[in-house]
């Protein structure tokens, strides 16, 4: 399939401590520097899948560009459209725990405001071929604005990811336009304006179905961790996919490798259930291994 991802390229600095680890003390580990970017791992988990991504983004020009590029391009990802530009990548600073999970985290976003350019440039390839597109919300308005704009002109579906829900808020009158919206458990509960955090996967399935028609969005897939991950459309259909055990080494990028294993499979046929035991099937694969995109072996 021909799946189209729009969004942003990330440099990921990972700090893992030896031992137990301190919040409040000085903590003896390794610190590692990591392609990241939830387009960015998307775009190369469909690669691994045996899709055919197109990826339209930004990055810096220079070493470590040229480095994502010539990955980019040896997983199978298209980079045509990937524009060379100082402070078009995004930098990712992340403590993680002893277990392997994010501890805190601080962003620092790129400068995307030559995205639209490159769609008005670009659409009829960009938008033409694909079977589905899937955009990263929170990034610049216009762009995400254009981003629709082409996808009705060209009659393709828009599923929708997030990196920071709080720059997508300002944006709902554009997720009411998407196929899909995929999010985390904290993030939901920013969208529906109430604690969610302590919810069972039962107990958020209730509220999600309650509540889904007032936010305006057609089909709500919340990723719940080691809880699974539950799902609503506004036509009723519900679920709860329950999570695949697995040992945690690092949790890094396992909620975008979710998304394009669900886009991927929802591609083929539109369909919920299949579409979140696929995301939750490869993000199994990351969640227990130290890349924070999939390298296991092509599904299609």
């Amino acid at each position: 399939m021909n799946i189209t991802v729009i969004g942003t390229i990330f440099t990921d600095i990972k700090g893992h401590p030896f031992e137990k680890f301190m919040p409040e003390g000085r903590n003896a580990g390794c610190i590692e520097y990591v392609h990241g970017g939830v387009a960015r791992n998307i775009a190369e988990d469909l690669a691994y899948l045996g899709d055919k991504p197109l990826f339209v983004s930004l990055c810096e020009p220079g070493g470590f560009g040229d480095e994502v590029l010539s990955r980019l391009d040896d997983a199978g990802v298209d980079t045509r459209f990937i524009q060379r530009k100082a402070r078009g990548s995004g930098t990712w600073l992340a403590v993680f725990d002893e277990n392997g999970n994010v501890f805190s985290s601080i962003s620092a976003r790129a400068d995307l405001d030559p995205l639209a350019d490159i769609l008005d440039a670009h659409h009829k390839e960009i938008f033409g071929t694909a079977d589905l597109v899937i955009l990263e919300i929170d990034i610049d308005e216009k762009a995400v604005r254009k981003t629709f704009e082409y996808a009705e002109k060209y009659n393709i579906k828009v599923c929708c990811a997030v990196a920071t829900m709080s720059h997508a808020l300002n944006k709902t009158e554009y997720l009411k336009k998407a196929e899909v919206f995929i999010c985390n458990q904290q993030e939901a509960g920013m969208l529906l304006k109430r604690d969610l955090g302590a919810h069972t996967p039962e107990e958020l399935l209730e509220v999600i179905r309650k509540e889904l028609a007032g936010t305006g969005l057609g089909k709500l897939v919340v990723t719940l961790s080691e809880n699974g991950s539950v799902y609503a459309d506004c036509s009723g259909s519900f679920g709860i996919c329950p999570a695949i055990p697995a040992e945690t080494v690092d949790s890094t990028g396992a909620g975008d490798s979710y998304c394009a294993g669900f886009c991927a499979s929802y591609c083929r046929e539109a369909d919920l259930e299949k579409a979140c035991e696929a995301g939750t099937k490869i993000s199994s694969f990351v969640v227990a291994s130290e890349n924070n995109v999939y390298t296991g072996p092509a599904f299609y």
